[in-house]
């Protein structure tokens, strides 16, 4: 198998498995009574908790500079700032799993566009095809939202 594949694999196939399951999780805390903020500093407990066995397991892979420490960071905030809002939708207003997870699962479309420009990868894609499957998404979250 190419290496490629086994990372489209690794890095695609099974976090789409993994985030789908996180997603029942949220709701299930939610619906447990569990606050945004409090799911936040426990689910912070098992991302500590992976990535020491993960540091084992991959020991190569712990490797950090201030700068990649820096984004490392910022990728902490705007992820737990996101799921913060969707502890909220599920919990506070009640917003089905069904129809909150496509909206905000959109988000490979923000990171799609920002990966053009910013890293250029409009070099390295098919641009039309990739257009195609963007406006596709939107139109799935769209028709998923008014379910």
């Amino acid at each position: 198998m190419q290496s490629q594949t086994i990372g489209l694999l690794v890095g695609g196939i099974a976090p789409a498995l993994l985030l789908g399951l996180s997603a029942l999780c949220q709701k299930a805390a939610a619906q447990s009574g569990a606050g945004a903020v409090s799911t936040m500093l426990v689910a912070g407990v098992g991302i500590v908790c992976t990535a020491l066995v993960a540091a084992v397991v991959f020991p190569g892979n712990v490797t950090l500079s201030g700068r990649s420490g820096m984004y490392a960071a910022l990728y902490g905030i705007i992820w737990c700032t996101a799921s913060i809002g969707i502890m909220l939708a599920l919990g506070r207003y009640g917003v089905p799993v069904g129809k909150l997870v496509p909206l905000f699962n959109m988000n490979t479309l923000v990171a799609v566009v920002l990966a053009l420009w910013i890293f250029s990868e409009w070099r390295t894609v098919n641009v039309p095809q990739l257009l195609l499957g963007a406006v596709l998404v939107a139109a799935g979250g769209v028709i998923v939202a008014r379910a």
